[in-house]
């Protein structure tokens, strides 16, 4: 991820509108507020190359720009807006790479410092939502901030996948998947047998120590499974009688019509991970019912479903101080039409370099500039995976082979809470953390070779906080079942591997240096390399604990996004 807005610029003009929101430390100046924008090394934004790798898709929405004008930590008016912007393209091999902004506002005097904010506008998202594929952040408002309070309540959060801890209704949520299970555990004969065989089939079937996953595809599987060990029986009866061999040919004809029933493709519906779904078999007078389970309680060590989030938007930011001249620029602004990028750049910073240092906007001030960059407001993630041999445990001691049987098919952030105006985590309370799920993954195999897997944005991390990334594989095999920490791996269904990032580990720049694995405007990569399958999960664990079992080794680094800062001294 790389600098896309090369530097802000305000100029002022004289004149003003109205001194509403204006403190007493003097009257308003009309200002022409204007900047550019460099998208040239805009890349690797997201992490769909061919999206992120056109420049055009992520151009910045100026009209969603909001600039918050300070004198210290007090702010001089509540907002100041874009009024009609007049862009002009730079041009060269790259027209797009180079904006030109320009549009008239009002500022106060004694500001001296400037919080800037800007969205950019939606990139076409073809059959998958907008959000599965830009991401999303819940902003608080940012018009009429008057006080130093009004700017510590404003927050960025990540938005939930399904914000409610209800059970979803329909042909395609988990109700339909729990009766087909609960019918063929209450098929009468069977219930009524006391036979030890029959008894210790449907024992395991219903309670076999774990949360059953509640996937669609789980489910399935789960009942073939059960018609398969049904059939075994059938055909080495040994110990049977002929009415409990006949019991066993209703449980094999119920479970592969059940089986053969599901056209649900739950909670991938809903776009949460397979892991979120899970389901517990609650006993009562009449046998019993598998019943959905949507937020962690004492019983079930599993994730409320409302703390999966989608990823970050992308979002720029910065807090900067600000140079000022007496002199008019309009002679600056055309040196932006029809040039060339490393044109437009040069007289850029012409103006920045002319402009006088540590002061505030007078009476007689003409033009103002932002003394550092525009940057990101978001983090990345990049993830590297490889295996450590062709060959891996599985939970029951097995070499399993690596092959190409298990396909990468998302990740899991763990750790993620809302941030404050600076974008820095207000606290590390876990009432807010949420849990981004990033599906929009690169197609990759797990193999002995590192390959960069999975590109994401996510919001800066708690300081001196380590942070657990979960990746999501489907065993894409047709025949391998392994042995996982909480049951059984079958074929095309999904598993978790879990991984921790240590703040204190890597290397990198000076943010990345004070023990904070993500923070923004910094690229985060992370070496991950599966060592077991003994540790991986069919459900996932509840995240907010500590005692995850980890199957993946992780090794950080960090990099500062932006290659060239343009900050004037």
């Amino acid at each position: 991820m790389a600098l896309l807005m090369l530097s802000l610029m305000a100029f002022i003009m004289t004149g003003c509108k109205d001194t509403d929101g204006f403190n007493e430390n003097g009257e308003p100046v009309r200002v022409e507020l204007a900047c550019t924008f460099s998208s040239s090394v805009g890349k690797q934004t997201r992490q769909v190359d061919d999206l992120v790798q056109n420049v055009n898709l992520r151009q910045p929405n100026t009209r969603s720009l909001c600039i918050i004008a300070l004198q210290d930590n007090e702010p001089m008016r509540s907002e100041v807006s874009w009024e009609d912007p007049v862009s002009k393209a730079g041009a060269g091999d790259n027209p797009a790479s180079v904006l030109y902004h320009s549009s008239y506002c009002d500022m106060a005097q004694g500001v001296n410092r400037c919080l800037v904010y800007g969205d950019v506008a939606d990139a076409p998202s073809g059959s998958i939502p907008t959000k599965v594929y830009n991401g999303s952040l819940i902003k608080s408002s940012l018009n009429n901030i008057m006080t130093y309070s009004g700017l510590q309540n404003i927050s960025f959060s990540l938005e939930s996948i399904y914000n409610s801890t209800d059970v979803p209704s329909g042909d395609d949520g988990p109700m339909p998947l729990a009766e087909a299970l609960t019918n063929v555990a209450n098929l009468p004969d069977w219930i009524g047998s006391n036979n030890n065989i029959l008894k210790n089939l449907r024992q395991n079937f219903t309670n076999h120590g774990f949360n059953l996953s509640g996937s669609a595809a789980s489910v399935k599987k789960w009942l073939e499974a059960l018609a398969s060990a049904a059939q075994s029986y059938i055909e080495n009866p040994s110990g049977l009688t002929s009415v409990e061999t006949a019991i066993l040919g209703q449980i094999k004809t119920a479970s592969e019509t059940a089986a053969g029933n599901i056209a649900s493709d739950y909670p991938r519906n809903l776009y949460l991970p397979d892991g979120a779904a899970a389901l517990r078999w609650v006993e009562s007078t009449s046998g019993g019912s598998f019943q959905p389970q949507m937020q962690t309680t004492t019983i079930d060590n599993i994730n409320t479903v409302s703390r999966f989030a989608y990823p970050a938007a992308l979002y720029y930011f910065v807090d900067s101080e600000i140079k000022t001249s007496n002199s008019k620029v309009n002679s600056y602004a055309t040196d932006f039409d029809g040039v060339s990028t490393d044109e437009s750049r040069t007289a850029w910073e012409k103006v920045l370099t002319e402009f006088n240092d540590g002061t505030d906007v007078s009476a007689s001030t003409k033009a103002i500039a932002l003394k550092d960059p525009v940057q990101y407001a978001v983090a990345q993630l990049h993830v590297t995976l490889k295996a450590n041999g062709t060959t891996v445990k599985d939970d029951a001691d097995a070499d399993i082979t690596i092959g190409q049987n298990f396909l990468l098919k998302g990740i899991i952030v763990c750790g993620q809470r809302p941030v404050n105006y600076l974008f820095a985590q207000r606290n590390n309370s876990d009432v807010e953390v949420k849990f981004i799920y990033d599906s929009q993954v690169k197609d990759c195999s797990l193999s002995t070779t590192q390959q960069n897997a999975c590109k994401t944005l996510v919001l800066q991390s708690f300081d001196s906080e380590d942070v657990n990334i979960i990746l999501e594989f489907e065993n894409n095999s047709n025949d391998l079942t392994f042995k996982c920490i909480d049951g059984t791996v079958y074929p095309h269904t999904r598993f978790y591997l879990a991984g921790k990032v240590e703040a204190a580990g890597g290397t990198g720049g000076d943010d990345a240096s004070r023990g904070r694995v993500f923070t923004k405007d910094y690229i985060t990569t992370v070496n991950m390399t599966v060592t077991s399958l003994a540790k991986a999960y069919n459900v996932l664990p509840n995240l907010l604990t500590s005692n995850l079992e980890i199957g993946v080794e992780t090794t950080p680094d960090w990099i500062a996004v932006t290659p060239t800062v343009v900050r004037m001294e």
